[in-house]
């Protein structure tokens, strides 16, 4: 098998593993047949295999050129990455005050692999983020989904805004909470300009910053 066809199997694997731990009928059945031990053990395996093969087959892509990214283009997540970092920073404010958004996580996710996918032509990485936008995706859905079941811990604001629109309402009264959101933000975005190069052997600034 190709490389491509290991990061397309790790990420299909990745997807129905999540879709199949988030929809809850679909646990429950296979918990009742393989018992609630095994069902972990299973979806443990499974998700190390999908990962590792992830890892693997991004490592070893050919760069097969889909588009030709413009310097320009490549600015998309330098200014992007902050407000994907701000969203996933607000997954963790109490679920029971009002929100930017219901979903913060699942439209973190979406900025980024957005963000990746333009600025990124060559098929492995369009394979790799196209697969993570479609998982932000599956987590508003999913999550939607238990919120409308009753999981009041599934949403963020559940009766103060949309819950498919990223940036619904500004929260009020939370101005001390958004504040250290955005600090958390401004440490986290250093620590990923600096650690991306060294970690993901690429660096994360446009050419037009280090030529």
């Amino acid at each position: 098998m190709s490389a491509n066809s290991y990061l397309m199997l790790g990420m299909v694997t990745f997807l129905l593993l999540h879709i199949a731990s988030g929809v809850h009928e679909i646990r429950s059945t296979a918990i009742n047949k393989l018992g609630i031990m095994f069902y972990r053990i299973v979806i443990s395996v499974a998700s190390t295999f999908s990962v590792y093969a992830l890892v693997l087959a991004f490592g070893m892509r050919p760069f097969d050129i889909c588009w030709q990214v413009s310097p320009h283009t490549a600015l998309i997540p330098y200014l992007l990455v902050p407000i994907s970092l701000f969203l996933l920073i607000l997954q963790f404010f109490p679920k029971d005050r009002p929100c930017l958004t219901r979903q913060p996580a699942g439209w973190s996710i979406i900025v980024w692999s957005a963000a990746h996918l333009v600025a990124n032509g060559e098929s492995g990485s369009v394979m790799l983020f196209a697969g993570f936008l479609v998982y932000g995706v599956l987590v508003i859905m999913l999550r939607e989904r238990k919120s409308r079941l009753g999981d009041e811990t599934a949403a963020h604001g559940a009766k103060h805004c949309a819950p498919h629109v990223p940036f619904a309402i500004w929260p009020s009264g939370q101005v001390k909470l958004l504040s250290a959101a955005l600090l958390i933000t401004i440490v986290l975005r250093y620590l990923v300009l600096e650690g991306h190069s060294w970690i993901i052997g690429v660096s994360p600034y446009p050419l037009m910053f280090i030529s």
